[in-house]
């Protein structure tokens, strides 16, 4: 995993830039310069460490890659390129090689996720993979353009919020100096055969999760699950902890908090080792400034959601390198409450996965890059949402929300565990409760307060640094205990 970033006909801060994308790749940074172009990047080496380091070019020196992600079935596409040299075993390589080979229909091939940037000496062609798992920003402007991981670096190089775009997931661009090309490759349809049996639909669902997360597996380095003792990362961390006999789980919460308890119980019979760790009060309302900053956010529900994603990857990081969540089940399965009255819920369920990306995939991506870990999701492998979206919608809301899903797993994990009603991460960490009611009681809206402190974070003298977000941090703590 990685944070990315480059330009054409711009003259970008490149030693700022890559400091301030550390976060993301600390393992090692490069940048290369070529004509008018400028890539940069920052590596967490996750696969073939020692050798996959970027920006990459290929054999002939005619293109470079700067890439963010992971592709699970790279060791496959690679027995397609056999007239290629490999000299790494890096996903990074096989990339270059098959964008090389087949141009923008590579991003048919691909299994994972990615946010990455090609330069062949005519033109850059960017691309984000079908979800939005990985962030990549731009600026287009009438003779320039520059793109990042993160809205910061642009904000850094002079950009305000209106001229900062996100790219859509599952499209790509061109931009040849002159002009830009945006097109969507992939879409999110509803199959036209739908399983109706109960027992098809559980079988089918578990060979294939049990497959996505097989393939989650791929990595040089140590993995865990973030476990908060729902049904989605529980699930996670069964199944992987039949093929990782060592696999650790990482929890956090206020004190007494739901999920501390629920991953105590579902991590004591799977029989994985949980680590866990209580925050206070003051730890929630201190770390509300750093938050923000690397959420680059002020939407109550993504500040909330994130405060307790940030605590517990900074908990994994001690550990791991890479983790997978259960992020994506509730969105395929009819998991929210909101979903409870819909007359036609697929298509609902399609209308939010075409936004998860602002918000779920945003929080994770961004709180455990802030940690320097890569956080994986093997509920939105796109074979298995493409199932997902063929199940009968009564399979899926019936007795309780997430049917089918419990069902399938139900002999895995404990009653209380499966029985277990859906509760987001801010409610279970319990640090609901105490933020949503203390910030309206003292500033009415919660919205404008987070949104304060980005702009005091991005846009005030003296911030961009580690001293402010702790003052800062201080001065929130100090107004909410009041």
């Amino acid at each position: 995993m990685c944070g990315i970033t480059g330009s054409w006909n711009f003259k970008m801060d490149i030693d700022n830039s890559l400091k301030l994308l550390n976060h993301r790749g600390p393992d090692s940074n490069g940048y290369l310069k070529k004509d008018k172009v400028i890539m940069t990047i920052n590596r967490l080496a996750i696969v073939d460490p020692k050798k996959g380091k970027q920006p990459m070019l290929d054999n002939d020196k005619e293109l470079s890659i700067v890439y963010n992600g992971e592709i699970y079935n790279h060791m496959q596409i690679r027995s397609q390129l056999k007239k290629y040299k490999f000299k790494t075993k890096s996903d990074t390589e096989t990339l270059l090689y098959l964008y090389k080979k087949l141009g923008e229909r590579c991003l048919e091939k691909l299994d994972g996720m990615f946010a990455f940037c090609t330069y062949d000496g005519k033109k850059l062609f960017l691309a984000r993979d079908r979800f939005g798992i990985k962030p990549l920003y731009y600026v287009n402007k009438k003779d320039f353009f520059v793109f990042s991981s993160e809205k910061k670096i642009l904000i850094l190089n002079g950009f305000g919020e209106k001229d900062i775009k996100k790219l859509d997931p599952g499209h790509y661009i061109l931009y040849n100096g002159k002009k830009i090309i945006i097109k969507k490759y992939y879409d999110i349809k509803i199959p036209g055969k739908k399983i109706t049996n109960e027992k098809a639909a559980a079988r089918s669902l578990k060979i294939m999760l049990k497959n996505s997360i097989k393939n989650r597996e791929l990595a040089d380095v140590k993995i865990g699950t973030l476990l908060s003792g729902g049904i989605d990362s529980s699930i996670i961390s069964a199944v992987l902890a039949k093929d990782i006999s060592s696999l650790k789980s990482f929890t956090v919460g206020l004190k007494n908090s739901e999920d501390l308890h629920f991953a105590k119980v579902a991590s004591d019979h799977i029989g994985i080792r949980n680590y866990s760790k209580v925050f206070s009060e003051k730890d929630t309302y201190q770390i509300i400034p750093k938050v923000v900053f690397h959420l680059e956010a002020w939407l109550p529900l993504a500040v909330r959601n994130a405060i307790p994603t940030y605590f517990v990857s900074q908990l994994a990081k001690k550990h791991v390198k890479v983790v997978l969540c259960g992020e994506g089940a509730d969105e395929l399965f009819g998991g929210y409450p909101l979903f409870s009255n819909s007359k036609n819920l697929n298509k609902d369920i399609i209308e939010h996965l075409k936004r998860i990306d602002w918000v779920n995939l945003n929080r994770v991506d961004k709180m455990s890059m802030a940690s320097s870990i890569e956080a994986r999701v093997p509920f939105l492998d796109h074979n298995f949402v493409e199932l997902s979206l063929s199940i009968c919608e009564t399979l899926k809301q019936n007795k309780y929300e997430k049917y089918i899903l419990r069902k399938a797993f139900q002999h895995d994990l404990p009653k209380e565990i499966i029985n277990r009603p859906k509760l987001g991460f801010q409610s279970g960490s319990g640090v609901r409760n105490i933020l949503k009611d203390k910030v309206i009681e003292r500033y009415k809206n919660e919205e404008n307060f987070y949104k304060k402190i980005y702009n005091d974070i991005f846009y005030s003298e003296n911030a961009w640094n580690n001293k402010f977000f702790n003052a800062l941090g201080k001065e929130v703590a100090e107004k909410l205990n009041l």
